[in-house]
């Protein structure tokens, strides 16, 4: 790719929810956000990673991939970008950074493993890698998966066993074919595209995405009534109804805008919205 991204002073706006969810007391998913400024402009890297409950220790194994990834973000990524690396190289080196991440959760005696959902954004492309069954969404008024699916369901549906309304996908969604840690080697699925102003990311384990349907997502996501995307998490959360959430559950939204006002503009009108029902007495209610 080079080093040819688009400076267009973005800045984000981003929430982030991540509980245990009704059934489970220990929340295995863990969640990174990281931001800095390089050259006036906001750069950031995200990821979801779900622990495997089914193995020794889900926890240990998301938290040490979050661990290592935030290591690499602030001692390389973000060092060769004011070198002015190119990307390319920069890319490789995380590459190498997730194999190591692999191998090290590989080679504890007790197995564990880990899915991981990972973009970086950078001016105006965005970056992904990927392996498990947490996604990775990109929305713009409609909902385009930008991961993919490592179960074993979606291997028969590709094959042409069986479709995604049997009953048969929903009963092996949740046998893994790829995850970090699990086996010495993996393959990581790899991707990247243009950002567009006004695109929303989600990122989500798949104690979210498994249990809501696009529609409700979408109709939350463009409700002008709720302004922050921090505000839009929580409310995302609430789709699944209380007791229903059978797994650990992690929800995260980024939007880019050009200029930081465009992003504090919503809680300006917030601000100013409350300030008057102050005034005139009333709670909006």
């Amino acid at each position: 790719m080079g080093a040819a991204y688009n400076l267009k002073k973005r800045f984000f706006d981003i929430g982030v929810v991540s509980d245990a969810g009704d059934r489970k007391k220990i929340n295995e998913d863990c969640v990174l956000v990281k931001t800095n400024y390089v050259r006036g402009e906001e750069i950031g890297i995200f990821v979801v990673a779900d622990g495997m409950s089914g193995l020794a220790d889900g926890k240990s194994a998301s938290n040490l991939t979050v661990e290592l990834i935030s290591y690499w973000w602030e001692n390389y990524f973000l060092t060769r970008m004011l070198d002015g690396e190119y990307i390319s190289s920069i890319l490789d080196n995380l590459d190498q950074a997730i194999d190591r991440i692999n191998h090290q959760l590989f080679n504890y005696p007790e197995k564990r493993g880990t899915t991981m959902s990972l973009m970086i954004i950078i001016g105006d492309i965005y970056i992904i890698r990927h392996v498990g069954d947490s996604r990775v969404y990109c929305i713009n008024k409609s909902i385009r998966m930008a991961s993919e699916d490592h179960i074993y369901a979606e291997e028969l549906y590709k094959k042409g066993y069986i479709q995604k309304d049997d009953p048969a996908y929903h009963s092996q969604r949740h046998l893994l074919t790829r995850c970090l840690g699990v086996k010495k080697e993996v393959e990581v699925f790899k991707d990247f595209d243009k950002t567009k102003i006004g695109d929303i990311y989600l990122l989500c384990s798949d104690g979210f995405h498994a249990y809501v349907n696009e529609p409700d997502i979408l109709k939350i996501l463009y409700d002008k009534r709720i302004f922050t995307m921090q505000d839009k998490a929580k409310e995302l959360r609430k789709l699944i109804k209380a007791g229903a959430a059978n797994d650990n559950i992690s929800i995260m939204l980024i939007r880019q805008a050009e200029r930081e006002d465009e992003l504090s503009f919503s809680y300006r009108v917030k601000q100013k919205l409350s300030s008057f029902m102050d005034r005139e007495g009333t709670t909006g209610e």
